[in-house]
């Protein structure tokens, strides 16, 4: 009804001194405004402009090709070989050598590279090694104790033997999950490094009559590593 008689509302209130675009104020509508269609106060096109930039740069951040760290490896021991056969026929030698190689990485740290699969060929041989490590024991080395006499016995107590396995170079790190053995005097033991290269494991040693000594041997093993021995890590004996 307002917008049919809207003129005739106006003149009645013209004729009585009102002003009736003052109590109505009329707003001019902008379509092209309302039309372009906005987000978060940005044009709808210039968000679609910024999601296809976003999307090529992605896809051209994955297409550049990544690269790898390079390494060293040095020959430190018997670079050189040699023997006197006699003459200059075929002749294989008659010892065998052990050749040493030291992988790093190939910067100024030269950090050693552990796991790395080293093989040489050539001079008909064919071989490919691993890295040595170490393994000491670092508490309950030598166990003792009295049992009064030289008969059979076991020990009356259990003794906590730590075992610390590291890498076989100056650097010494430590080398976790490796497996450790210990069998002799009695025992058969085993356990597993942790993070810092250290196991305990728990022996009560046994001596046979009139055996006044005997040694426990130490085994290890882990993954990209030669396997470690040592017939006499521990040494048990009465007293």
């Amino acid at each position: 009804m307002f917008f049919m008689y809207g003129k005739s509302f106006i003149k009645i209130y013209n004729i009585v001194g009102i002003n009736m675009r003052k109590v109505i104020p009329m707003k001019k509508h902008s379509f092209r405004k309302d039309e372009e269609g906005q987000v978060l106060g940005l044009p709808m096109y210039l968000i679609v402009v910024m999601i296809v930039a976003v999307a090529v740069i992605a896809a051209v951040i994955f297409m550049i090709p990544h690269g790898t760290q390079t390494m060293n490896a040095l020959v430190t021991d018997n670079a050189v070989i040699s023997e006197n056969p006699g003459n200059a026929s075929k002749f294989t030698f008659n010892s065998s050598y052990d050749v040493v190689i030291k992988v790093t990485t190939n910067d100024e740290r030269a950090d050693p590279v552990a796991d790395a699969t080293v093989t040489i060929v050539g001079a008909g041989v064919a071989e490919f090694g691993t890295q040595t490590m170490n393994a000491l024991v670092t508490d309950n080395a030598v166990i003792s104790e009295n049992p009064g006499n030289a008969s059979k016995f076991t020990f009356n107590s259990s003794y906590d033997v730590v075992i610390k396995v590291t890498t076989n170079d100056e650097r010494a790190d430590p080398v976790a999950d490796a497996t450790v053995t210990i069998v002799g005097a009695g025992v058969a033991e085993f356990g597993t490094t942790n993070a810092n290269g250290e196991v305990t494991i728990s022996v009560t040693p046994t001596l046979g009559a009139n055996v006044n000594e005997a040694n426990i041997k130490l085994m290890v093993k882990a993954a990209g590593f030669e396997d470690f021995e040592d017939d006499t890590a521990v040494t048990v004996y009465r007293l």
